[in-house]
């Protein structure tokens, strides 16, 4: 790639992270333990990253699903992606909260 359409490429893709449009990801959003490196990496002139991903916890419903928010973490009541074949339950990038997976798990299949 020639270093003109690197840049192009590149001021896209920073656009695009500044944007407040959710991303395609299912968290919807930048994992906010990366912007650190992210920003590190966007920052210099030879580099640029399209996403990063800090870990995740993730249970998914087959089937009606729910629109799912985050049990108890951070960033809960973020809207969730769903599919026909179901929903995320449960969505978090920080270390799980007991509590919240407890009454995600005990909730009926029809309240999610």
């Amino acid at each position: 790639m020639d270093d003109a359409s690197f840049d192009t490429r590149k001021a896209a893709i920073l656009k695009a992270l500044a944007d407040a449009a959710p991303d395609r990801s299912v968290k919807g959003l930048v994992d906010a333990l990366c912007l650190p490196v992210i920003e590190f990496l966007t920052g210099t002139e030879d580099f640029v990253t399209t996403s990063s991903c800090s870990g995740r916890v993730a249970l998914w419903q087959d089937g009606a699903g729910g629109d799912a928010e985050e049990a108890g973490e951070a960033d809960a009541g973020a809207d969730r992606k769903k599919s026909k074949g179901g929903g995320w339950l449960y969505v978090s990038h920080d270390l799980p909260n007991e509590q919240g997976l407890k009454t995600v798990l005990a909730t009926p299949d029809d309240e999610t």
